[in-house]
C-alpha cells in the first residue's frame, strides 16, 4: 500500500518571489531553474490518496483536473506507480505514464496554462506496511 499527497499549486510571473508556508516543502524545487520565470506561488488544494495494488485512487481537483494514481508494486526502495492526468474539456490525457520513484519521493507534473499562470501538481508518495 502507499499514501500519496497530491498538491495543486499555481505559479505566476507576478509576485515577490517568496514561497508561502503551505508550499515550503517544495522550496528546493521552486528555487530551481525550471521555475526561474515565476515569482508568485499559491496553493490551490491538497488531497491525500490511499493506494493499494489493484486499488487505484482518483483525485477530482477543483482546478479542473482529474488525477488517477495506481500502485503497480514496489522494487527495493522504489515505488512503481502509474499516473493519468486529465483536464476538463480534453479527451486526451495531459500525462499518462508509469514511473518509479524513491519511497517518500516527489514527482512534479504540469505547467498547464491556467488564468494568471501555470498549474503544477506535486505528487508525494510513501509506502505503507
Amino acid at each position: 500500500a502507499a499514501a500519496c499527497k497530491v498538491t495543486a499549486f499555481l505559479a505566476t510571473k507576478d509576485g515577490d518571489g517568496s514561497i508561502p508556508p503551505d508550499l515550503q516543502f517544495l522550496e528546493e524545487q521552486l528555487r530551481d531553474d525550471q521555475f526561474a520565470a515565476f515569482k508568485g506561488f499559491r496553493l490551490l488544494e491538497a488531497k491525500t490518496l490511499k493506494l493499494g495494488i489493484d486499488r487505484p485512487a482518483i483525485a477530482d481537483l477543483q482546478s479542473g483536473f482529474k488525477l488517477k494514481l495506481s500502485l503497480l508494486g514496489q522494487e527495493d526502495t522504489k515505488l512503481k506507480l502509474h499516473a493519468n492526468l486529465m483536464a476538463t474539456g480534453r479527451d486526451k490525457p495531459l500525462v499518462d505514464t508509469a514511473y518509479k520513484i524513491d519511497d517518500n519521493g516527489l514527482l512534479l507534473v504540469g505547467g498547464v496554462r491556467h488564468l494568471d499562470g501555470k498549474v503544477f501538481l506535486a505528487i508525494h508518495c510513501r509506502g505503507e506496511a
